[in-house]
């Protein structure tokens, strides 16, 4: 059978595991197509299209497989509604004594409990916007008792005390610190691809190799087939109808056995077969001529050949007609 991408020959059982995993010229589609890149290109050009569209495939995986916040995403709280603040608040608690030294909304108690005062604006992203350090020290000089715009918070000392570890979160989202990752990422991507173009072409050598080595058996067995055929040798021309409908419209008029001997020290010879006839037969009957070939003991061989010759037709048909 004919590749109909590369129109090489193939047996029937080496065709569906030729084109879905070795033709060259088959249509094949990206790696990446289960995670959104839709292009198809022909398989030999699938390197190509690998190291071209690295940041492309890199960006349909982050697509993907997002990097997770450990704090979750930025929420906005209205400063008026105490109870969401209160909640928020409690979550990133330190130790007991709390206060931010630049803004003079925040207060220290010393009666056991710590006081926090907040003169943000109505909406104040609450994760991530706050760095809060403890102190033991007295209250700042610039600080003032809270006032009608300031809600108090009051928080137990120990209550929330083993939630506070230091440094134990990023200050940004996870994904704006992973700029040099992905740079690695792409560094390794792209010595795995090198790296897997080398074996590739590798067994590609591998397989032309054992392609050519396929061939010389092949020719090696017709050689020995018609080297020991004993003399006499059977020739099926498979496809009979189709070829001589070929011949006909004059595609191809001849065809020519594989060679044969008549010994296996003897004359090296081929069949020839006009389908269609030839000359005074055109069209009526079916022509055939013996060529002498060159052989491989033609030095010891007396010359011109003086042998007899015999050609036999078999009709295959139910008459089973023999023709001499």
């Amino acid at each position: 059978m004919d590749c109909k991408y590369c129109h090489k020959t193939y047996r029937k059982k080496e065709m569906e595991r030729h084109v879905h995993l070795e033709c060259p010229r088959a249509t094949v589609e990206c790696l990446f197509q289960r995670f959104g890149c839709q292009q198809k290109f022909e398989r030999s050009e699938e390197d190509e299209h690998m190291r071209r569209e690295v940041v492309k495939h890199l960006s349909l995986l982050c697509y993907h497989f997002p990097v997770t916040n450990p704090l979750g995403p930025v929420k906005y709280y209205d400063i008026s509604q105490s109870a969401p603040v209160i909640s928020t608040l409690a979550s990133i608690t330190a130790p007991p004594t709390l206060g931010l030294s630049t803004d003079p909304g925040f207060c220290s108690d010393y009666s056991g409990t710590s006081t926090v005062y907040s003169t943000a604006p109505n909406r104040y992203p609450i994760a991530h916007s706050m760095e809060v350090q403890s102190s033991d020290a007295p209250l700042l000089p610039h600080t003032k008792p809270p006032t009608a715009s300031c809600f108090p918070i009051n928080i137990p000392h120990n209550s929330y005390e083993h939630q506070c570890r230091p440094n134990t979160f990023p200050l940004e989202p996870e994904p704006w610190r992973s700029e040099e990752t992905t740079r690695e990422l792409v560094t390794r991507l792209k010595l795995t691809v090198e790296d897997q173009k080398n074996q590739l072409k590798q067994q590609g050598m591998k397989l032309q190799q054992q392609e050519r080595t396929i061939r010389q058996l092949d020719v090696q067995l017709k050689e020995v087939e018609g080297r020991f055929c004993n003399g006499i040798y059977i020739w099926r021309i498979r496809e009979y109808s189709q070829k001589r409908k070929d011949a006909i419209e004059r595609k191809a008029t001849v065809h020519h056995s594989p060679g044969f001997y008549t010994s296996p020290h003897g004359y090296k010879m081929c069949i020839r077969a006009n389908l269609n006839g030839v000359e005074s037969g055109t069209g009526t009957h079916l022509s055939l001529f013996v060529h002498v070939m060159q052989g491989e003991y033609d030095e010891i061989l007396p010359w011109p050949f003086l042998g007899h010759v015999v050609l036999s037709i078999l009709d295959q048909t139910w008459r089973k007609t023999r023709y001499q």
